[in-house]
C-alpha cells in the first residue's frame, strides 16, 4: 500500500467518525420546578408541570412518568386542536428546554389517594429513552382555578 493510499484511508475513516460524532450526542437531562395542580373536574386527579433541560449535544424522549403511589395511573398527554389527548412520549431537543405545562405537554395522574391535596409531595419516577431514570418530588400547588391552560 502506498503511503498516498493510506493516507487516503485515514482521512476517509477521520470524515466518517466526525460526521457521525456530530449526529450522536450525548444529553445531560436535568427537571426544574417539579408542581402539580388538582383538577376540579376529575375527581383524584391532576396534572404535572416541570422544565426539563437538555444542555446536551444529543436529543432524548421522554417514555414515560410514574407517580410511586401504589393505584395511581399516570399518563403522558398533550394537546392537539384544542383538546388534551395521551401521547406515547414527548421529545426532548438537544440544547433546548422543554416545559410541560397547562395547555402544552404535560404528566396526567389519574386514581391519587384522597389525602393528596395542596402542600403534599408526590413521588414521580420520569423515563427518558437515553437519559434512564430520573426521579423528582412534585409539589401540590392546588387546583385549577378557571381554565385548565392557565399559567403556572
Amino acid at each position: 500500500m502506498t503511503a498516498s493510499v493510506a493516507a487516503l484511508i485515514l482521512l476517509l475513516c477521520a470524515g466518517i467518525v466526525s460526521v457521525t460524532g456530530c449526529k450522536s450526542g450525548v444529553p445531560s437531562v436535568e427537571i426544574e420546578s417539579p408542581q402539580a395542580l388538582l383538577s376540579p373536574y376529575i375527581i383524584a386527579s391532576g396534572s404535572v408541570f416541570l422544565n426539563i433541560v437538555n444542555t446536551g449535544k444529543g436529543p432524548d424522549r421522554l417514555r414515560s412518568a410514574r407517580v410511586e403511589i401504589p393505584g395511581t395511573l399516570t399518563e403522558l398527554h398533550d394537546t392537539q386542536d384544542g383538546r388534551m389527548v395521551r401521547t406515547d412520549d414527548i421529545p426532548i431537543p438537544s440544547e433546548s428546554t422543554v416545559r410541560l405545562r397547562p395547555g402544552g405537554p404535560h404528566v396526567m395522574v389519574f386514581k391519587l389517594p384522597k389525602d393528596v391535596k395542596e402542600g403534599s409531595v408526590v413521588p414521580l419516577l420520569l423515563h427518558f429513552e437515553k437519559s434512564g431514570d430520573k426521579k423528582v418530588s412534585v409539589i401540590v400547588v392546588g387546583a385549577y382555578r378557571n381554565n385548565p391552560a392557565q399559567s403556572y
